[in-house]
């Protein structure tokens, strides 16, 4: 085991240091791959400007037990599968005086060689530019998409990205990034919060046989925090092309957000499944006619797609630091020439907020 970690350790250094050559962004990159309890116990991360650190846990896949992956049904040689996700790796990395935060998720089928492939296409779009693309600096010093707009009054204090491996039972069916920023509204004598989530799924495009059937967004303050979930969006989609929605927090200062992006004429379906009574938010995006091979919706199942959702809080200064959970399911769909597929990759977040 500890050649093999060598060797991708290796291999992940040898090609970030030929990407230095090229862009020369990021000066320095390293792998350091720690048993289940170090990486748990990981804080306090010291990483130098213009440099990487990424780290692995070895253990990720001993944590999956064989009910990471379970068989819901099979009918009509149609199967639906649900996959556990799990943290198998972390990042940070400095450029331009800024840090940036990431998270790598695995399934029961993912490997360290899995993982080490991830941490190559991460540190390649770090050094091409491309791991912000599509994405704006804006006036509150965050990476956000060209179609969400924030007011100044909100103070980004968290920033992240997630990217997950899609695979089950040795099948890739897909890969997500996910932004996730967290701001604070500032001169306000309660506390606001604002949860800003951006997904980009990509299912596997070979033969276009994976096509994305749905995400669900859940949020859910912890129920001994004193923290009320104030609004949420989107909660419908209008029969028109683009997904559009406003918030704020209600407050004498402004503090609007505004998300707005194309989708389809109807696609995906947006359905709220929350209750603000039971302090519950959830959004869930539908995708049409997934087994369709040509036409409007059979190009844009078959692409990369954006959907957003943004949470608000409302919280007292006294009520001190607090957790949401911030859970998901992708859902994508293989379209076989014998068989079909559905998969719901399945994970688990909290967020601990220091109020």
């Amino acid at each position: 085991m500890k050649s093999l970690i060598a060797m991708i350790a290796s291999s992940i250094l040898g090609v970030t240091s030929i990407y230095n050559v090229e862009t020369n962004t990021i000066d320095n990159s390293n792998v350091i791959v720690l048993n289940n309890e170090e990486f748990v116990s990981l804080n306090d991360r010291v990483t130098p400007d213009n440099s990487a650190i990424f780290y692995i846990n070895e253990d990720f896949a001993k944590k999956i037990d064989n009910s990471g992956t379970s068989l819901i049904s099979v009918e009509n040689n149609n199967s639906t599968v649900e996959e556990e996700l799990i943290l198998a790796g972390k990042y940070n990395f400095i450029l331009k005086d800024i840090e940036y935060d990431g998270e790598i998720y695995g399934t029961s089928s993912s490997t360290l060689e899995t993982i080490s492939n991830k941490i190559n296409f991460i540190m390649t779009q770090i050094n091409d530019d491309s791991y912000f693309e599509g994405k704006k600096v804006s006036n509150n010093n965050s990476r956000i998409d060209e179609g969400v707009i924030v007011d100044s009054n909100w103070k980004k204090i968290d920033e992240r990205r997630i990217d997950i491996d899609c695979t089950t039972d040795g099948e890739h069916f897909g890969d997500v990034s996910e932004w996730r920023t967290t701001f604070k509204l500032t001169e306000s004598s309660d506390v606001y919060y604002a949860f800003i989530n951006e997904t980009f799924i990509k299912p596997n495009p070979d033969k276009t046989d994976y096509r994305t059937d749905s995400l669900v967004c859940k949020f859910k303050p912890d129920s001994n925090s004193h923290v009320q979930l104030r609004n949420y969006g989107p909660k419908f989609k209008n029969e028109d092309a683009t997904i559009s929605y406003s918030l704020n927090a209600g407050t004498s200062i402004s503090s609007m957000i505004s998300v707005s992006y194309v989708t389809l004429d109807d696609a995906p379906w947006v359905y709220d499944r929350g209750s603000l009574t039971d302090n519950y938010g959830e959004v869930f995006f539908g995708y049409l006619s997934t087994f369709e091979n040509s036409g409007k919706y059979y190009e844009y199942n078959i692409s990369q797609t954006y959907q957003a959702c943004v949470f608000l809080t409302k919280t007292t200064a006294s009520s001190g630091s607090f957790v949401t959970r911030q859970d998901r399911t992708i859902s994508i769909q293989r379209d076989g020439f014998w068989s079909n597929k559905l998969a719901h990759f399945n994970f688990e977040s909290e967020v601990v907020v220091n109020n």
